[in-house]
């Protein structure tokens, strides 16, 4: 009974910790973040074009989603769908992270 009990407390908890984490604030959050990387990650990394034309591409999206967060729409996606838009934003991070460990160290000596 009483872990009956706990486990849907538990349950409770971590749907409201989910519900707090789609919430537009945090989606500004997470997009003034990703944006911030992909500057730094435009400028350390060489000019190949498919690596720059992705880092522009997801600023592209992150500016459009800024916009999305200050508009009323944005307070009327369903759960799924800011569920989706989470994870595709942390998805562009860790892209931006892993090509940010491509660039190249900026001078030859060991440090």
């Amino acid at each position: 009974m009483f872990n009956r009990l706990k486990k849907l407390w538990q349950q409770h908890r971590e749907k409201k910790e989910l519900r707090k984490s789609i919430e537009p604030l945090e989606f500004q959050k997470m997009a003034q973040e990703i944006l911030i990387m992909a500057e730094i990650a435009a400028q350390i990394l060489p000019e190949d074009n498919q690596v720059q034309n992705r880092i522009k591409k997801i600023k592209q999206d992150v500016e459009k989603l800024q916009v999305l967060i200050q508009n009323r729409e944005f307070k009327k996606l369903s759960f799924d769908t800011r569920l989706e838009l989470k994870h595709s934003l942390e998805a562009s991070k860790v892209m931006l992270e892993e090509s940010m460990h491509l660039a190249l160290p900026p001078t030859n000596l060991l440090q």
